[in-house]
């Protein structure tokens, strides 16, 4: 199961659509429905990843704090590479078009 970037607008399109209807204004319920989903994309990537990053590396009982520090930069790193090179290729096309390419360049 992959999750895309697609795939989680589609789950929350009903959400926001009942949310931005509830609203009686048409220029607050037009910004809703804008600028909703890079808000949800904003809050996982500066507020839930570093919070999973640092528990990640507290509970691999590192022996020093530099060692604990030096894990959660690699790891930071790696989350901001993918999030910066293989999220964005999600929302463009789907896995398997993808997938394909992959096994293209391979052969």
């Amino acid at each position: 199961m992959v999750v895309t970037p697609n795939k989680i607008k589609s789950e929350l399109d009903p959400l926001i659509n009942e949310i931005s209807e509830s609203i009686p204004d048409q220029d607050i319920r037009k910004f809703i429905k804008e600028y909703s989903y890079p808000l949800i994309v904003v809050i996982m990537n500066s507020g839930l990843l570093p919070i999973a990053v640092y528990w990640i590396s507290v509970f691999e009982r590192h022996y020093k704090r530099s060692y604990r520090e030096k894990s959660i930069l690699v790891k930071s790193f790696t989350f901001m590479i993918i999030n910066t090179l293989f999220i964005p290729t999600f929302g463009i096309f789907s896995f398997s078009k993808i997938q394909h390419y992959i096994e293209y360049l391979t052969t």
